[in-house]
């Protein structure tokens, strides 16, 4: 880094009054791991640009033999481009303002440390827009309940009482929801839309459409925002956990997904679509990429127990790998665009995502999937527009319709045999997302009683709450 871009970074940081930096990195299962800087040691952080940590102890990162690693901030050149990866909390105490960092995590010499959700996806990413000349977009709709903690063990109530588009008096978050966005947009993460969700108690906020490796940063961020906030400012508890409620709507986490041109052209974008639809045969191979790899996918974006909880027809989450135009309990749909704005929004919506998911996994894997199916020219084939979840045993066998796997141990199964998510995603990060999706299978099946975890596969268990609820 060069001196003069150090002490412009130092100056924003001591003018936004900021005493502590966050030198943050994700772990296998997407939670945010930071190492705490005092303010006074930012010439230092800046002038050799990082620090060493030990990575022995994050599950998933390393292997003993090789647990120093080196968190290189990920700063960009242009101090306009700051905003992008330097993000200064807006609430709070003033004696502990911070600033959070992305950083790379590097090995001992220098290189990207490829067990790193977010190395990974950057040099795969990296890599196809390289040779292929494009890119992932992609936009998150992440959903969470808003709780007010009980003194009864694991008795969670939901803040309110609203229901899908509430708005009134039964809707008491509406001004925490506008909260969290202004937060979210002085912090770095802008957003588009908020809702009051179906279930009481459930919100959707949607942060805005991005270039994917900027939408998988601003996913996690967005979750530290709202946590933080609906704690700080409401004394609420925010949990993303999939099905925290067996009898309420789960968090789902749709992501609607494009593909651009280096000059920002839409690629899934053809008027003279014979659908109607206004896609191109590219979105239609990516589509095709998806549904083929569904069965290995599911493991990465449902990566856990609780995940296949909340796949449930009843509330529009997906069981089926079909995809449609209407139908929202498909595991992908095609959302309809205004006349003005198909050409920059023809888009698909990957429904099946819930909020557990790493990000960066779940974009590179995605982005794999979905080239497969360009570069074999996948026949997507034709969408099921009707309910199929009503659809009889003999139709189903006659149309070929798969079900989503049941439990990440299945979907963990289906992924290990998956040859193209391994080789995206390298061999080192691979494994680990096996075993840490086995992992938790099997401390479920060890500490779960069997007649619980065999009876209605609504049925939400304490291990389930203490294990997901923060998570």
């Amino acid at each position: 880094m060069s001196a003069a871009r150090n002490s412009q970074v130092v100056k924003q940081l001591r003018d936004s009054g900021v005493r502590f930096l966050e030198l943050v990195f994700l772990d296998i299962q997407g939670t945010p791991r930071s190492k705490t800087i005092p303010i006074d040691r930012v010439d230092h952080v800046l002038e050799v640009n990082g620090t060493w940590t030990d990575g022995s102890s994050i599950r998933g990162l390393t292997r003993q033999h090789e647990s120093d690693i080196w968190l290189r901030l990920d700063l960009p050149d242009d101090p306009k481009e700051w905003s992008r990866r330097v993000f200064i909390e807006t609430w709070g105490d003033a004696e502990t303002k911070t600033a959070i960092i992305l950083t790379d995590v590097c090995s001992a010499d220098g290189e990207l440390f490829l067990l790193s959700p977010r190395s990974a996806h950057k040099v795969f990413a990296e890599r196809v827009e390289k040779e292929r000349g494009f890119y992932l977009q992609a936009g998150w709709e992440p959903e969470f309940y808003l709780l007010k903690p009980e003194d009864e063990g694991w008795r969670i109530a939901p803040h309110d009482s609203g229901g899908y588009y509430s708005l009134g008096p039964i809707d008491r978050a509406d001004t925490i929801r506008k909260t969290i966005m202004a937060r979210a947009m002085e912090f770095g993460v802008p957003t588009d839309a908020s809702h009051h969700e179906v279930g009481a108690g459930q919100h959707e906020i949607e942060p805005r459409y991005t270039k994917a490796i900027d939408a998988a940063d601003r996913f996690w961020l967005f979750k530290h925002v709202v946590r933080s906030v609906a704690f700080e400012k409401f004394g609420l508890m925010a949990t993303f956990m999939p099905k925290p409620f067996a009898d309420r709507p789960g968090n789902g986490s749709h992501v609607h997904l494009s593909i651009a041109a280096r000059d920002g052209r839409n690629l899934f974008y053809d008027p003279d679509d014979r659908r109607g639809y206004k896609l191109s045969k590219l979105a239609y191979h990516f589509v095709a990429g998806l549904v083929h790899h569904a069965p290995a996918l599911v493991a990465v974006i449902c990566p856990t127990v609780n995940s296949y909880k909340r796949h449930d027809p009843a509330f529009e989450a997906p069981t089926d790998i079909v995809w449609a135009r209407t139908h929202r309990g498909a595991f992908i749909r095609i959302p309809a665009c205004q006349a003005g704005e198909v050409e920059k929004g023809a888009r698909v919506e990957l429904r099946a995502p819930d909020p557990t998911c790493n990000p960066h996994i779940t974009l590179l894997s995605v982005l794999a999937c979905g080239l497969d199916g360009i570069e074999r020219e996948l026949d997507a084939g034709d969408p099921f527009n009707e309910d199929v979840h009503h659809l009889s045993a003999e139709v189903r066998a006659k149309r070929a319709i798969r079900q989503l796997p049941r439990h990440v141990g299945e979907a963990t199964d289906h992924l290990e045999k998956d040859e193209v998510l391994k080789k995206a995603m390298g061999d080192a990060l691979f494994q680990a997302l096996l075993a840490s999706n086995r992992a938790q299978w099997q401390e479920y099946c060890d500490k779960v009683p069997r007649e619980e975890r065999e009876g209605p596969t609504k049925r939400v268990s304490t291990w389930e709450l203490e294990t997901y609820l923060h998570i």
